[in-house]
């Protein structure tokens, strides 16, 4: 593949999935207004950070997704406009959009042919022991939060 085709495979893989996510939230609109500017800026930001660290960015959707509607809930209910707290509900889709684009450049960068998916995001050797903390972590935070404190163990 001739390397200008490469670059432009590389920039529609980047903008595939933004101008997406814009269809699907914004189809029926066609102005853009000050506060989706702001939003979709700073969505984007957050792809570029979620593509730098994937690792990290999956151990926040793996940490935070239990509880997304009880922290939207109190942020509204602490009188965030809902705009916003509608807004901050697509966090789970830019993360992992994020993840996704990590995936895809490290398959175009790898010599093997390129896969697409996001399987090949470089992600350090000790994720899956840190996945497997906070999945556990989670699951003792529910628990604790439905049964009360955790009781002491008898020997």
């Amino acid at each position: 593949m001739p390397a200008s085709r490469a670059r432009w495979t590389g920039a529609l893989a980047w903008l595939i999935p933004i101008i997406a996510i814009v269809f699907i939230y914004d189809f029926p609109r066609h102005w853009i207004t000050a506060d989706r500017a702001v939003s979709y800026l700073l969505a984007l930001g957050l792809v570029a950070l979620a593509v730098q660290r994937p690792d990290r960015s999956l151990l926040i959707l793996i940490v935070l997704f239990p509880f997304q509607g009880l922290l939207l809930a109190k942020l509204w209910s602490w009188g965030l406009p809902v705009s916003v707290v509608k807004h901050l509900g697509a966090w789970k889709e830019t993360l992992a959009i994020g993840v996704f684009l990590a995936g895809v450049r490290a398959s175009l960068a790898s010599p093997r042919r390129p896969e697409w998916g996001a399987r090949h995001a470089p992600v350090p050797d000790d994720f899956l022991t840190r996945a497997a903390r906070a999945l556990l972590a989670d699951g003792e935070i529910v628990r604790t939060r439905r049964h009360g404190a955790p009781s002491t163990m008898r020997p």
